[in-house]
């Protein structure tokens, strides 16, 4: 089935002992929508998500067998929307991160708010070597309204690469750098014995094992 989102908050299953393979195969369900589904008559529910194949999948739930059932050995994983280092890594040293952790949550909870969302989005921090990160290339819906709206949405970090250092014998890259950052900067100097003047201008020589470079 080519079907994406089901909303079937209007059921009334509460006389329902059967719920084997109901959503069975259904690979391109990205949302469900169980939010009024009660299962405390049911007594089967062998492969109700199972895919043959891995298949994101949010599922929106109040009852407690659905918040804890064993979704992941049914092949389902995490929805989007999803962030991709891009080559680099964020500070857990993973390559990719997932906006929601559980495949079931509540219909209060606050991973369904935009501002968690946006507030989640701008926590992120990225890293790679000898790059600036220079924001979030969008594949799928941006600026939406509903978080619901960006499940397939994957966010990659895009790079603007830093020169290299002309010698690091003498020059270092700081541990930070930004747009408006040095690439790179002296080491070290030598200063000269120079007598200091009592007014007007001082000039004070230097000494550099190889050459003077200030990237910035």
């Amino acid at each position: 089935s080519n079907l994406k989102t089901l909303d079937l908050s209007s059921f009334q299953t509460n006389q329902v002992t059967n719920m084997n393979s109901m959503f069975i195969e259904t690979t391109n369900l990205r949302l469900l929508n169980l939010s009024q589904f009660n299962l405390t008559n049911v007594r089967n529910m062998g492969s109700m998500f199972t895919t043959s194949t891995k298949s994101p999948l949010l599922v929106i739930a109040k009852d407690s067998k659905l918040l804890n059932y064993n979704y992941s050995s049914g092949n389902r994983t995490f929805t989007g929307p999803t962030f991709n280092a891009g080559g680099g890594t964020f500070a857990d040293n993973s390559p990719t991160k997932n906006y929601f952790q559980s495949i079931a949550i509540t219909p209060t909870d606050p991973k369904l708010q935009i501002q968690t969302f946006n507030q989640f989005k701008s926590s992120l921090a990225v890293e790679k070597p000898n790059s600036i990160f220079a924001g979030w290339q969008v594949n799928g819906v941006d600026n939406a309204s509903n978080v619901t709206d960006l499940l397939t949405t994957t966010y990659q970090a895009t790079w603007t690469s830093l020169p290299e250092i002309p010698s690091d014998t003498d020059n270092v890259r700081p541990g930070t750098t930004s747009l408006f950052g040095l690439t790179y900067i002296p080491k070290q100097f030598g200063f000269l014995a120079t007598p200091l003047n009592e007014s007007g201008t001082q000039q004070i020589s230097f000494n550099k094992q190889n050459s003077f470079d200030v990237g910035v």
